[in-house]
């Protein structure tokens, strides 16, 4: 397992501050869980279960903070998977991505569809 923290997440004013995402692997099943220190998040976790064909899952998962987006990669033995998802300034900008909190700040990981695994069908989100 392991941990990310968003860049800003030590400025008062940011929406990141102490904002993190933790995750952790077993058998062919990676769970992510946002968490915030500020504010309670909606939808702040997710399980995504591998198929068996892609092999066991290695322990190298990287989180990438783009402007606009969020980046997560992590690997089974053959495969490369990529979740895109909205950067939390980018939620809070877009009236349509923060209503879908229904009245909590919604986690990035709200928006994670199995469309978001981009380049393969090998996993799903369960």
């Amino acid at each position: 397992g392991g941990a990310f923290h968003f860049q800003g997440s030590g400025q008062v004013s940011s929406t990141c501050r102490n904002r993190s995402i933790l995750w952790r692997y077993y058998d062919n099943i990676v769970e992510l869980v946002e968490l915030s220190w500020d504010r309670d998040l909606a939808n702040n976790a997710l399980r995504l279960c591998m198929s068996p064909e892609y092999g066991p899952l290695l322990s190298n998962l990287n989180i990438y903070e783009l402007a606009s987006h969020v980046v997560i990669l992590f690997t089974t033995v053959t495969t490369v998977f990529r979740l895109v998802l909205p950067h939390p300034e980018t939620i809070v900008k877009d009236p349509k991505l923060s209503s879908a909190g229904k009245g909590l700040q919604p986690s990035i990981l709200t928006f994670a569809r199995d469309d978001s695994l981009k380049g393969n069908n090998a996993a799903s989100i369960i």
